[in-house]
């Protein structure tokens, strides 16, 4: 297999700018078309159908985050094998990446079902938008093995050094999002639910979109059905590092969802306001949180040998924290 070098040879920060921004794009065009879904509901839903969203955004956030933090993590180690020239061990770690993303998906997406009226209390959600809250957050829930598919598949091809590819497939997923969220809004008269039905049924595209891609370009990613065998290293070297990165993606929708249940009680209107500002913030904190993902998967010259030029981790923070500082 002929493994791209670009992202294992040469300038450091050339390497890490050039990666980064197309991760920065991609989280723009995700930022924007959530904000966008909230702008189409709070026009033509009204406020109410805006609070039952936002009374659970920190709850969306953390389902999500959570899941495809596992992604994440499972493409830095599919990254450190590409960057390794492992073939082997790179098709390994995409077979069983796919397996244990599928039983997290469902273990997730049955917990949260389940229990969800539960939580939706806990979270302090008025009675008003209790029920519309509830038929969002749930199609969400179930439907987290898209979501999940979806980033793994964006991961991996970030692990092999084409952060290009997701770009452009993230910016069809948002084009259908917005519309599908229009038509289903205005058209067909639905409910707040089928925003999500919105978001999901773009996600599954872009995933068709990205195995097409990778089935036509990017052949080398594909396992075969000997990948798929069990290695107990590998499976708890990607569980080692997606929890981590699961729990990094998951620290600071903990804190909003403890502070959700105080802004909840306060009714529709307090909700809204609340869920226009983390929009804001949210653009706000674009840039440096791009340089954390490119961070990630340029981290495996830290694991090529010498002769590849690889690099060491303090090298990486050298580079990347200066750029952090006027960001911030």
């Amino acid at each position: 297999m002929t493994m791209n070098q670009e992202l294992t040879t040469g300038p450091i920060r050339q390497s890490l700018i050039l990666f980064a921004l197309p991760l920065f794009f991609s989280q723009l065009f995700q930022t924007l078309y959530n904000t966008a879904d909230t702008v189409i509901i709070g026009h033509y839903l009204g406020d109410q159908s805006l609070a039952a969203v936002g009374s659970v955004a920190a709850l969306f956030e953390l389902i999500v985050g959570f899941s495809t933090g596992f992604g994440q993590g499972f493409g830095v180690v599919a990254g450190q094998k590409y960057g390794a020239q492992d073939s082997r061990g790179f098709r390994k770690c995409v077979a069983l990446s796919i397996l244990l993303s599928t039983v997290i998906a469902v273990v997730i997406s049955a917990i949260m079902c389940l229990s969800m009226t539960g939580v939706l209390q806990l979270l302090r959600t008025p009675r008003d938008i209790f029920t519309s809250a509830y038929s969002y957050i749930f199609v969400i829930s179930a439907g987290l093995i898209i979501t999940i598919y979806y980033n793994l598949a964006s991961g991996l091809l970030r692990a092999a050094g084409d952060s290009k590819t997701p770009l452009y497939v993230l910016i069809l997923s948002s084009g259908i999002n917005i519309v599908l969220d229009i038509v289903f809004i205005t058209r067909l008269q639905a409910s707040v639910a089928a925003t999500a039905w919105a978001t999901l049924i773009a996600q599954l595209i872009s995933l068709v979109a990205c195995l097409g891609w990778i089935f036509r370009k990017k052949r080398e990613l594909i396992p075969s059905v000997s990948d798929f065998a069990w290695d107990g290293a590998m499976v708890a070297s990607l569980l080692k590092m997606g929890l981590s990165m699961a729990l990094m993606s998951s620290i600071v929708s903990i804190g909003t969802l403890i502070l959700q249940t105080a802004i909840n009680p306060m009714g529709t209107r307090r909700i809204t306001g609340h869920t226009a500002a983390r929009k804001m913030i949210a653009v706000l904190d674009l840039p440096v949180f791009s340089l954390s993902l490119g961070c990630h998967p340029l981290r495996r010259r830290t694991w090529v040998p010498e002769s590849m030029n690889g690099w060491s981790g303090a090298s990486l923070l050298r580079t990347g924290f200066p750029f952090c500082i006027p960001l911030f």
